[in-house]
């Protein structure tokens, strides 16, 4: 069949049929580039980067003391909104933010005289939302743009903006506090008085030592160090992160070399803090901690192997084209677009939660078929991103194959009454529903507002259409 590509930059007509992937040839080809196939693509090199940075600052202990630190200081009646911001704030200790949340949100709730089992339900849910709102972008942010990367090589669609980790970030940046906000009228107006098993006890586990404390100010010195190698390297005319036109978006040495600077942004903290709380104390601790940081993606690493494969199959089948071609003809024939399209794409992506939570996974076997789809019918792959990302985010908590739920279990059980039954599945996600519906809402009606005023998605993203 005919249909148009990206050729250097412009749309060209094009012949394609579907590819015997059993030929001869192809297998030949196939086994004589099996290591390239899998150390070319994109989210594996990205990732890694990201996790020897984000492991290290981790593993010195610097993102528990911070948010730990972070809640002890709110006041009694600003406890629930500090909680949620942090919980929001806790996706970049990736799936060990979700623990992180529930445990610390029942121990707080705990220790102020409130019920745990709400502090724990706010944070579990909070958590989740956070996946799609950031202060700073985190590995999976890098890791969905890769496989972004990856299908948009494919098209012949080149454009580092659109595929740049920080391609999502204005509206991620937003999101942080209005799901802070949202989670904070939800548990104390809805969820307190729909949580009534829970027992008040003295909880453990919630101050700052004095050591985590002078990491924390170490750290802080060594973000403000940070802050002022990037304005030097950024700000004058002619600095090292401008482009020759002086320019910073949508093209410039500084978006093509995020990864570098988000890598350095956490070993400046990770550096700070762990040499002031003492969690550094030789050369070595810190080798060992990036070492942790990538032990601890060992699984991403083994999945991404055959995910390469497949992607990389089934855009040299071409089925991906025809299928995106056809499925776009429909939707021009139809004048199915805009905002319909939008809400329709994300409930159908809310759907595949209930048989797959991973949000790279989904997006391995949906990316190839509606970045190029939706691209036909004028939609960026930037935007297009974004709108799976909502889907896959604001239901996640009442997945009921999400593997978090016995966790977060037992977590609750631990402060029920004496005499009373162990919560289940069904109290939980009872208790889950009323934040689900209310972050629904909150990110359909923000998406409706980027996509009325045309507001830029991140840096260099002007345009969504």
């Amino acid at each position: 069949m005919e249909l148009y590509r990206a050729i250097g930059g412009e749309m060209q007509l094009v012949t394609v049929s579907v590819r015997n992937l059993l030929s001869m040839d192809y297998l030949r080809w196939v086994s004589a580039n099996i290591v390239s196939i899998y150390v070319a693509f994109p989210p594996l090199g990205i990732v890694m980067v990201m996790m020897l940075a984000i492991g290290f600052a981790q593993y010195t202990g610097f993102f528990d003391a911070m948010m730990r630190n972070a809640l002890a200081k709110a006041p009694p009646f600003a406890i629930t909104f500090a909680l949620c911001f942090v919980a929001v704030f806790s996706s970049l200790a990736s799936n060990a933010g979700i623990i992180f949340s529930a445990t610390v949100g029942a121990a707080l709730f705990a220790a102020l005289g409130r019920n745990p089992i709400l502090g724990a339900a706010a944070g579990y849910a909070v958590s989740h939302a956070g996946f799609s709102a950031t202060l700073v972008p985190n590995a999976l942010d890098a890791l969905l743009a890769g496989i972004t990367q990856s299908v948009t090589d494919a098209m012949g669609f080149y454009d580092p903006v659109q595929t740049s980790p920080i391609n999502n970030f204005f509206f991620m940046f937003v999101s942080v506090f209005t799901i802070a906000i949202v989670g904070t009228i939800i548990t104390e107006k809805i969820s307190a008085k729909v949580v009534r098993q829970g027992v008040v006890s003295e909880s453990a586990g919630a101050e700052v030592t004095a050591a985590e404390k002078r990491g924390l100010r170490w750290a802080l010195v060594m973000f403000i160090l940070f802050v002022v190698i990037l304005l030097v390297l950024t700000v004058p005319a002619n600095a090292f992160f401008r482009a020759p036109d002086g320019s910073l978006v949508p093209n410039s040495p500084l978006i093509d070399g995020i990864v570098a600077v988000l890598f350095f942004f956490f070993i400046f903290l990770g550096v700070g803090y762990g040499l002031g709380s003492g969690t550094i104390k030789k050369s070595s601790d810190a080798t060992n901690y990036m070492g942790k940081g990538i032990s601890d993606s060992i699984s991403f690493f083994v999945m991404v192997f055959p995910a390469a494969m497949f992607v990389r199959f089934f855009n040299d089948s071409n089925i991906a084209s025809i299928l995106s071609t056809r499925g776009a003809e429909w939707l021009i024939a139809t004048g199915f677009s805009g905002f319909p399209l939008a809400l329709t794409f994300i409930l159908f992506t809310f759907a595949l939660n209930c048989f797959l939570t991973s949000a790279t996974a989904k997006w391995l076997i949906l990316a190839p078929i509606f970045v190029p789809m939706f691209y036909q019918i004028g939609w960026l792959p930037a935007f297009t991103q974004l709108v799976y990302r909502i889907g896959d985010t604001f239901g996640s908590p009442v997945a009921i194959v999400n593997i978090f739920i016995p966790i977060v279990l037992g977590v609750m059980n631990k402060y029920k009454k004496p005499g009373e039954e162990d919560l289940g599945i069904g109290n939980l996600l009872a208790y889950m529903i009323p934040y689900v519906i209310a972050f629904f809402f909150v990110f359909v009606t923000k998406l409706a507002i980027w996509m009325i005023f045309d507001l830029p998605l991140g840096p260099g993203v002007a345009q969504m259409f």
